[in-house]
């Protein structure tokens, strides 16, 4: 007998601003990185050099599986959720829940299994070296597909709040279970993992849940034409997310092939925080920023959604210019108070990538006509070109500079990708961004440091005292001159501290 499901609740969307969206975001990525960077001093202090390695190593293989099993099917369904589900009937709606969710989950859990029976066979004939990580990260991993199936559905929607709270609730169990695996049960990695383990699978316990009480899945609804046009938009996003990956983390492998566990330590602390702070940018903007956009493309044309890139870029921009600035001069006050005096040869590497995933957001908005067009194969290319570049400037850099020439091959490559996906986008759909939009920050940003460089921070001392004077700084050369100098910017903060007096 067929168990009951209820049926699949799919308002039409409402109508939250991007304002909205973007703050549920940042407030649930402010509370992140709080949890984040919590556990990173903890980890800092308590794993040497070589457990962090060893922790850094593994994430690869865990970011490479759920990159590979997702089939790429996250992106599809986003993009073709305001054209296949909403406002649909129910029999359209069934079709694309069983096509896009229910089939991608089946096909990765057995390709799972078929691997991790492989895996086990192989390991008895011949073992394998850190069999016991390569188990548990592949679990994480499948766990993590069927968690982001679920997740990008519930972003589709626009449930920012749903999707907010849920990030928020697995980043501090998450937290919890790990502070406590490595302080009293198990100090290595291994354990790190382990509590991750734990705290993915009772979170997607919970998805699974919601997935199944909200959507409706019947196999006999399954559309081959669907799915094709699926996995063609998709699947080489899949190599693109990949070749991501091997962008971001190649350097990972060959630092300790060529150095060891230990200096693959140094630089995967530095580059862990620097990934911390280029969240604050990226993480709020791309859930509350994309569907929005695909959502305005499809149902008001080209114009409108020109217009929302072009304002989310101008805050892009002023907010980068601050952060970059901040990183420079004082990046290395911020890593000594969130990691450990011991750990100081890793703070360089620290502020070099973070200005790098600081910069990144904004070609990611600038780009985004590609995604509009569904012209994966043109950003799958250009990321699988960036990669090879990182990996042979790694094979030339990393012999010779080390820890620093990872740093050199990831500022080349992805300065390069960046700008090779703007320049694939059609001219007619790049936001129309102004010589003013990037030259007011870009002034401001110069003033502060000018200011900050030139007094030395008036002499202060100590960590907090520089970040204190830094605020402030950054509050008289470059908040109050923008307000004073761009009026969309005034009026902007007019509208969201006195919505009555904008309105008069």
């Amino acid at each position: 007998m067929a168990i009951p499901q209820a049926p699949p609740i799919d308002p039409p969307a409402r109508p939250v601003s991007l304002t909205r969206h973007y703050l549920r975001y940042l407030n649930a990525n402010v509370l992140t990185i709080v949890a984040g960077l919590i556990s990173f001093k903890v980890m800092t202090r308590l794993l040497p050099y070589e457990q962090y390695g060893i922790f850094g190593y593994f994430q690869v293989f865990i970011l490479m599986w759920t990159a590979l099993l997702k089939l790429g099917m996250q992106h599809p369904i986003q993009r073709l959720y305001p054209s296949h589900c909403l406002n649909k009937s129910p029999a359209e709606q069934k079709t694309y829940y069983t096509t896009l969710m229910l089939a991608p989950a089946l096909i990765s859990t057995g390709l799972f299994a078929l691997t991790m029976l492989v895996l086990g066979w192989v390991n008895a004939a011949r073992p394998i070296p850190d069999f016991g990580y390569l188990n548990v990260v592949l679990l994480i991993a499948q766990i993590g597909v069927l968690h982001s199936l679920v997740d990008n559905l519930i972003r589709a929607r626009e449930m920012s709040r749903l999707a907010s709270a849920l990030i928020v609730a697995a980043r501090y169990l998450e937290l919890v279970l790990v502070i406590v695996t490595i302080t009293w049960l198990m100090r290595s990695a291994m354990g790190v993992y382990r509590a991750r383990l734990v705290s993915v699978v009772i979170i997607f316990g919970f998805m699974a849940r919601w997935a199944w009480r909200h959507c409706r899945f019947d196999v006999r609804s399954f559309s081959l034409p669907l799915f094709k046009q699926a996995v063609h938009y998709g699947f080489p996003l899949v190599a693109g997310e990949i070749a991501f990956i091997l962008l971001a983390y190649a350097d990972h492998v060959m630092l300790r092939s060529y150095h060891g566990a230990a200096t693959l330590g140094v630089y995967s602390i530095g580059y862990g925080l620097a990934v911390y702070v280029g969240l604050v940018l990226r993480f709020p903007l791309e859930p509350a920023f994309q569907p929005l956009a695909n959502r305005l493309y499809e149902t008001e044309g080209l114009g409108p959604t020109l217009k929302l890139q072009r304002n989310v870029l101008k805050a892009l921009f002023y907010a980068a210019a601050a952060i970059s600035v901040g990183i420079i001069v004082v990046g290395r006050d911020f890593f000594i108070l969130i990691a450990d005096r011991s750990k100081l040869d890793s703070a360089v590497v620290f502020q070099w990538v973070a200005v790098n995933y600081t910069i990144y957001p904004i070609f990611l908005v600038a780009m985004h006509g590609l995604t509009l067009l569904k012209r994966s194969r043109v950003i799958m290319i250009t990321v699988a070109a960036a990669a090879l570049l990182n990996v042979l400037l790694n094979l030339w850099l990393i012999p010779r500079h080390g820890v620093m020439g990872a740093v050199y091959a990831t500022l080349a490559s992805y300065g390069l990708m960046c700008l090779a996906q703007v320049a694939a986008t059609p001219r007619e759909y790049r936001p129309p961004v102004e010589t003013a939009d990037w030259l007011r920050p870009a002034a401001l940003g110069g003033l502060m440091a000018a200011v900050a460089l030139g007094t030395g921070l008036f002499g202060a001392q100590g960590p907090f005292a520089r970040l204190a004077v830094m605020a402030a700084l950054f509050a008289a050369t470059f908040i109050a001159p923008a307000l004073a100098w761009d009026r969309d910017m005034r009026q902007f903060v007019t509208e969201k501290l006195n919505p009555r007096r904008a309105a008069q």
